[in-house]
């Protein structure tokens, strides 16, 4: 009995398939598509093709995200190597001052001072090394030149 109503159902399929209507002749193209219709046909409605369009819209987003962090990351490393570059310049200016206090006769202020002011000066200088290799790294570049220049952009 199954087998009957399925042998039926696809004959039923298969004569409606057979026929057309009217309308469906007036509608078919009196003509075969030209090869430049076919491809172009193709080219929009293959599902390879959108898949591919679909992953390369993925990567651009990412493309984008990771520019963002990238942009961030330098906009914070610049800050801090100007914040150190700044502090540095201070520093190195107060050793200079304590430096010409101490060797004057007899000296204006303690050894302990000096040697204070010495170490800061030199601890700023070494963050500031620090600061200036960590922004290299991030742009990409290795010279210090190149960094005097972006900074002189700014």
């Amino acid at each position: 009995m199954r087998t009957v109503c399925l042998n039926a159902l696809i004959a039923g399929v298969l004569l409606g398939m057979g026929t057309t209507t009217a309308q469906d002749a007036k509608e078919a193209p009196s003509k075969p598509p030209t090869l430049a219709e076919l491809q172009a046909a193709a080219l929009k409605n293959n599902g390879d093709i959108k898949v591919a369009e679909a992953k390369v819209r993925l990567a651009e987003a990412e493309l984008d995200r990771v520019r963002a962090h990238v942009q961030a990351k330098v906009a914070v490393a610049f800050a801090e190597f100007e914040a150190t570059r700044l502090a540095m310049a201070e520093g190195t200016e107060r050793y200079q001052r304590v430096s010409e206090l101490y060797n004057r006769r007899p000296p204006a202020i303690s050894k302990e001072e000096f040697s204070a002011a010495k170490l800061t000066a030199e601890r700023l200088r070494d963050e500031f090394q620090l600061r200036e290799a960590e922004l290299r790294v991030i742009v990409g570049v290795n010279t210090p030149k190149a960094t005097q220049k972006a900074r002189d952009k700014q």
